[in-house]
């Protein structure tokens, strides 16, 4: 069976990694490590390379070439067409009985590498042996193992640090020894090289499992972080209006604290996790948190999984907000715990009533911006916009709706699935470009600024913040 989660796990990280400052294995796990817990962080640094499988690869080249015997001077024997100094005459001579010789035998005497050569991979071996102990897991105890026995027969030698004048002589044995070498270098220039190629997806998509397995905090953190990428990548893929430019990453802009942000000509949008503050840097308090006080509670806010906002750079201060949260409904059917997800969007709702403009006329209750709240399931979603077609019919069903609701849900499998090569997701992306076409209609209003809107959308005015 797939592992969707860790699928769409590898397949966003593969492509957030060339976005990136620092687009190498490092930059990438540096990145991560900001969206999980501490020591989640540190086992991903620490194994990210040794369940590579090009480690697995180079330290089958260190055993293959401490199994060579390299300190002791062989001979290669060569026929050429003249003789030199290194001729065996006694062999030339027996092929070429009666006659004078044409064809000389000459016997070279390779010079084998020094000890120093042999200490450096004594070094590399035995550190890694201890690297592969630390996981404390059985297969990787057997590998540490078979590095150690290899290092058995130099015991006389001490361990020192493998340099590029190792690498050097090894090299010009031959070409069987070049090949392993190659190996080994491509291990310890592991975190320099630019991550995308088979064998790092493949590394990538065990630790996601690992990480999810090993702790319920880290499964959390990286659904959250799959739906922001989700969004991200859904956004990049459409346009606001019909006239709008496309939505792209703002460059330097991926950072956890500040989020994603996305442009699109003069407008503005970050995708983020954490408490909710203005383009400007106001921060916006939880409104239950005076109540909760006045319980002698300790008032500690509602903090959503995922916040989007909106503005012009012209306006940082005028931002418009919507909510999102991942939800691992996986239990049974995931439709209990969707029902309490509801229950949790009401809360988000009247906790930032003021800035997601949350209004009651006539009886119905409002938004600046529908939906408030999203929530990114597991599983348990039967239908979107009461449509229980396909993704496409779906996305289609978001984009004629007259009004979107104040909820809505989407599901792992059915709407964050890869759809072709590269990935897009239909529903994402209507479901964005409703959301954007709405805070751009209503932060031109307020500040004047000309941009396509969409018919049946709701004119409530901006929030605000600040001078």
């Amino acid at each position: 069976m797939v592992d969707l989660e860790a699928q769409l796990f590898v397949e966003h990280a593969s492509w957030l990694a060339k976005m990136l400052p620092d687009p190498t294995r490092r930059g990438l796990v540096v990145w991560l490590a900001g969206y999980v817990e501490e020591e989640a962080a540190r086992r991903l640094r620490d194994r990210m390379p040794i369940v590579h499988p090009g480690h697995l690869l180079a330290e089958h080249a260190v055993i293959e070439l401490l199994e060579r015997d390299l300190l002791t001077p062989q001979k290669r024997k060569d026929r050429r067409s003249y003789p030199d100094r290194n001729v065996d005459w006694q062999a030339t001579f027996l092929n070429s009985p009666g006659m004078r010789p044409h064809v000389f035998v000459s016997v070279d005497t390779l010079s084998k590498v020094n000890s120093a050569c042999v200490a450096a991979l004594i070094g590399l071996a035995r550190t890694w042996a201890v690297a592969l102990d630390a996981m404390g897991e059985r297969e990787l105890g057997l590998r540490a193992r078979r590095l150690r026995e290899a290092c058995a027969r130099y015991r006389q030698l001490p361990a020192v640090p493998f340099n590029a004048g190792a690498a050097r002589v090894l090299a010009r044995l031959d070409r069987r020894a070049q090949l392993s070498v190659k190996a080994i270098l491509e291990v310890l220039g592991f975190w320099r090289r630019a991550f995308g190629e088979d064998r790092d997806r493949a590394s990538l998509f065990a630790l996601g499992k690992e990480l999810r397995i090993s702790d319920m905090s880290n499964a959390n953190a990286l659904l959250e972080l799959t739906a922001t990428l989700s969004i991200v990548r859904s956004a990049s893929n459409i346009r606001i209006g019909e006239r709008g430019p496309f939505w792209t990453p703002v460059e330097g802009s991926w950072c956890k604290r500040h989020g994603i942000e996305l442009r699109a000509g003069d407008w503005r949008c970050a995708v983020s996790k954490g408490l909710l503050s203005t383009a400007g840097g106001h921060r916006i308090d939880d409104e239950l948190n005076d109540s909760t006080r006045a319980m002698g509670l300790v008032a500690v806010g509602r903090q959503p999984d995922i916040v989007l906002k909106f503005w012009h750079e012209a306006r940082p201060h005028q931002t418009l907000f919507a909510l999102a949260d991942a939800k691992r409904n996986a239990t049974g059917t995931g439709e209990a715990y969707l029902r309490d997800a509801i229950d949790v969007a009401a809360a988000y709702a009247l906790s930032y009533a003021v800035p997601l403009g949350l209004t009651i006329a006539d009886g119905r209750v409002r938004g600046t911006m529908t939906p408030l709240v999203t929530l990114f399931c597991v599983q348990g979603v039967p239908r979107v916009m009461n449509s229980a077609g396909t993704s496409s019919e779906q996305a289609e069903a978001i984009r004629c709706a007259e009004r979107l609701p104040l909820v809505i849900a989407f599901e792992l499998a059915k709407h964050f699935a890869p759809d072709g090569d590269p990935w897009r997701s239909p529903v994402l992306e209507a479901w964005f470009a409703r959301l954007s076409s709405q805070a751009c209609s209503r932060l031109s209003r307020c500040g004047g600024v000309a941009i396509a809107t969409r018919s049946g959308e709701a004119s409530t005015p901006v929030w605000a913040s600040g001078p």
